[in-house]
């Protein structure tokens, strides 16, 4: 008899103890299978634009930046870097280009003219474009292509806190 009394007690701390703790995790979202907290990939930015054309807004910018030091580009948002790179590129701004990129080679300005004419083909009006953060220094543009497809590319932002462009990752992409 004393034996089956021990065994109650010990099953009802239990499931006090279960209980107290369900109560407890009860406010707590429910993660699923395999979720690795900490380690997904953010989206920053979720935007809808033309990526190739600037609004009046980026465009006062792009002029600011022209005649101006480059401390405040720390101030743009990555979709907003990649737009006036592309603007650049556009425009023959070689000068800008280099301001708004890493990994530019002597010689890209023609495969980036190439690249971003093939882009202008594709993204003829407002789309969804959409910035994703890997780490703090690095993130990847992605933007729609034909049907459901996507291609990116990536951003890197340097020691001063400026997103740029990766040239070489432009000239790669799909």
């Amino acid at each position: 008899m004393l034996r089956v009394n021990f065994r109650l007690a010990i099953f009802c701390v239990f499931c006090g103890v279960c209980g107290v703790l369900l109560a407890g995790c009860g406010d707590q979202p429910e993660m699923g299978t395999g979720t690795v907290v900490g380690n997904e990939k953010k989206v920053v930015m979720l935007e809808e634009t033309h990526l190739l054309e600037l609004r009046e807004d980026e465009q006062k910018i792009y002029e600011q930046y022209q005649s101006k030091p480059v401390e405040d580009l720390k101030q743009i948002d990555p979709i907003v870097a990649a737009k006036l790179y592309l603007h650049a590129v556009l425009n023959h701004d070689e000068e800008m280009e280099e301001l708004l990129s890493v990994n530019r080679k002597p010689g890209d300005h023609q495969k980036l003219m190439q690249k971003v004419n093939s882009m202008k083909r594709v993204l003829t009006g407002v789309t969804k474009v959409k910035f994703v953060q890997v780490d703090d220094h690095t993130g990847y543009v992605e933007y729609p292509l034909m049907g459901e497809d996507a291609s990116r590319f990536q951003m890197v932002k340097n020691e001063q806190g400026i997103w740029k462009v990766d040239t070489s990752s432009l000239i790669e992409s799909s």
